[in-house]
Formats: structure tokens, sequence, C-alpha cells
């Protein structure tokens, strides 16, 4: 959602970084942008990465198999897939 609203924004000669930990949304974005051209919208580049105050690599764990809104740094529930983020 808000990476089609920031690329709408930016325009057709903008560019859009988006920063996704959940491999999850990273597919769903890359399905929805990748490898579109569009004159109406920006260049999206997706990044599999969270955002930081210092360097490393963190659990990030799908805590719903419906619902990626829980997709977190901590497990929600028993047998929730666990995936390490740079």
């Amino acid at each position: 959602f808000y990476t089609e609203r920031f690329a709408r924004s930016a325009g057709a000669t903008g560019r859009v970084v988006a920063f996704e930990p959940s491999p999850r949304n990273v597919r769903a974005l890359e399905s929805r942008f990748c490898g579109e051209v569009s004159e109406e919208r920006a260049q999206v580049v997706i990044v599999a990465a969270a955002l930081s105050d210092r360097g490393g690599e963190m659990p990030f764990f799908e805590n719903d198999a419906g619902d990626a809104s829980t997709d977190s740094l901590f497990a929600r529930r028993d047998g929730a897939a666990r995936h390490v983020v740079p």
C-alpha cells in the first residue's frame, strides 16, 4: 500500500526504495513492481532487509499463515516461521 502510494507521488521520473523484512511481503512487492514500467509511477527498488540503528542480522517471524501484518521480530505463536534478515 505505502509503496504504491509513494511511487505514484514520486511520478514517472522518481524512484522509491522499499525496505521490507518480511519474505512474503518481499514476494508480493516483487510480483507487483518488478519488470513493470509505468508512465505514471516511479521506479520501485525493493530491498529485502530491515532498518535499524545498528548493523547485523535479526530473526524475523511469520506469525500467521494468512496475514503478513502480524510478521514481527517476535514469535507470537508456536510454530511461527523463522527467517534471518539483514
